[in-house]
């Protein structure tokens, strides 16, 4: 899924796409503990990095980048690593438009389940 969001979303092609792919193919992942281990097995979703990877989190910013379908709901979401939080702003005379908006559980709920459809439907 990744791959195709950066073949259409950022138009990513050739030599530059096939660095991606490299690095996210091919992947293993296995637990191990003092007495045994399981079978390696092969990452089949997600992005699995070492810590304090730098290509991770902008691969995972660059992926939920559509998660600003919040602003259809004028909203606006604030992402950061892996979270995202849903939260609105004004100028001070904007205030009481603001706190209606938010105050409508429509319309939050309505975002909500947008974020949530949109959660699901990349397997997040």
């Amino acid at each position: 899924m990744l791959l195709q969001r950066l073949r259409t979303s950022y138009v990513l092609e050739g030599t530059v796409l096939g660095w991606f792919e490299l690095y996210l193919r091919g992947r293993v992942q296995q637990v191990r503990s003092t007495m045994s281990s399981s079978t390696p097995s092969e990452v089949l979703y997600g992005v699995r990095v070492r810590q304090g990877s730098v290509i991770g989190p902008i691969l995972f910013l660059m992926y939920t980048a559509d998660l600003q379908l919040i602003k259809r709901h004028h909203l606006m979401p604030h992402g950061y690593a892996d979270d995202t939080q849903i939260c609105g702003f004004c100028q001070p005379p904007q205030a009481d438009d603001l706190r209606q908006t938010v105050s409508v559980c429509m319309t939050v709920s309505v975002c909500i389940d947008d974020v949530s459809w949109w959660m699901k439907a990349n397997r997040l």
